[in-house]
């Protein structure tokens, strides 16, 4: 079988975007990346491209006019030539997105609705063998976490190394979370501590890295919501 595929790059920091989804007759969705300062104007162009068509060809298949509409949702379905779910766009932040392919079956779109998501980066131990024998030693591994909604055990904190997994690589049930706290690193990197309980005295401790402080406090903000309302 072939390897699963590896985890998404994580996307640096941006200048703000705006994002384009054109649905087209008989065509597969175009998605188009522009800066602000071009947006009026491909809209404009569109439009005018959308008329001459009309005019050209006419007929119920083609419109006089460019129709427009703001998407709110952070995540959309990409439809191909045959109007059936191709892909999925997925905004991790205001001016970072993830495209990926449709798995209607993956963790991320299946499995109760996913109140927030991103990528973090999970301080834990690995393994490696070495001159004197297998050793072990702290990482940080780039993961997509998401919080799952729903009643009683359907709240989780998921993470898997590609929003297509069906399969996470661990959870924590909602309900078993005691705090979670902003701690920044010696070298004052965004991480957030959550105390969890556990069948051991000790109970799990999770040490995740964000990219940015708002990622940061979105995740804080988030996790604290799902806990004051369950």
């Amino acid at each position: 079988c072939s390897p699963p595929p590896p985890p998404p790059p994580r996307p640096s920091p941006a200048s703000p975007r705006s994002l384009f989804v054109l649905h087209m007759h008989r065509l597969p969705d175009l998605v188009l990346d522009a800066a602000p300062s071009v947006r009026q104007r491909l809209l404009d162009e569109l439009q005018l491209a959308v008329g001459t068509v009309a005019a050209m060809w006419g007929g119920e298949d083609f419109g006089e006019s460019l129709r427009i509409h703001q998407e709110a949702s952070p995540v959309l379905q990409l439809l191909d030539e045959e109007r059936s779910c191709a892909g999925t766009l997925a905004f991790i932040d205001a001016n970072l997105f993830l495209l990926v392919p449709f798995a209607p079956r993956s963790l991320f779109l299946a499995g109760g609705d996913t109140f927030f998501f991103g990528l973090l980066d999970a301080h834990q131990i690995a393994s490696q063998v070495g001159a004197r024998g297998i050793g072990s030693y702290w990482r940080w591994q780039t993961y997509f976490f998401m919080l799952k909604s729903g009643t009683g055990e359907a709240r989780r904190l998921l993470w898997c190394r590609h929003p297509g997994d069906e399969r996470c690589s661990g959870e924590l049930q909602v309900s078993r979370i005691r705090t979670v706290q902003p701690l920044d690193t010696p070298q004052g990197e965004p991480c957030l501590i959550i105390d969890a309980a556990a069948s051991t005295a000790e109970g799990t401790v999770l040490t995740l890295r964000a990219a940015s402080l708002q990622s940061r406090e979105d995740w804080i903000v988030s996790i604290r919501t799902m806990m004051s309302s369950s």
